[in-house]
């Protein structure tokens, strides 16, 4: 879990430096295809995981760039995030779903403050509302992973589907 974190510090570093460098029109264009990937790999992971049970046992350094790539996602993109790191775990061979709950809240825990940090060096922060959402996202992630833990996996997949969905459609209409 070590080398998957410093992995994914440094996936988020990128993403936030490259969100620094692209601007906002680049990114408002972005979101709502961000997010469908996102969900998509999500709702494809176990049939991408059997694809790639050849590629877990060859080469860790495969994993790992797509930890990276996933993380810079991450980092660039937070919305969504949550959806693809747990496809990103399935896909690298975490079959449990509270387990790959459990491991995506710590990366997304990384790669949020690795880029939190960024932006706060760069001065880019409208801290009133980064404070608000700080604490929402506190208190929503703490009961996120108390409730996660009594829904069934298969439940809990299609929700995350059914939020991604709706989220991807949402930012293509506005």
């Amino acid at each position: 879990m070590l080398l998957r974190s410093a992995i994914v510090a440094l996936g988020g570093l990128l993403g936030a430096g490259l969100l620094l460098q692209t601007g906002a029109v680049a990114f408002e264009g972005l979101v709502p295809w961000l997010l469908l990937a996102a969900t998509l790999l999500f709702a494809f992971g176990p049939v991408l995981a059997s694809a790639s049970v050849r590629m877990r046992s060859e080469s860790r350094w495969l994993t790992s760039s797509v930890e990276f790539l996933f993380a810079v996602y991450g980092g660039y993109f937070g919305a969504g995030l949550g959806v693809l790191l747990i496809a990103a775990l399935t896909i690298i061979g975490i079959r449990d779903v509270h387990m790959a709950n459990a491991q995506k809240n710590w990366l997304a825990t990384i790669i949020t403050t690795i880029s939190v940090l960024v932006f706060a060096l760069a001065g880019a922060i409208a801290w009133p509302q980064t404070i608000a959402v700080l604490f929402g996202a506190l208190i929503g992630g703490y009961g996120g992973a108390r409730l996660a833990k009594r829904i069934p996996a298969s439940a809990l997949r299609i929700v995350v589907i059914i939020v991604g969905l709706v989220l991807s459609a949402y930012y293509f209409t506005s």
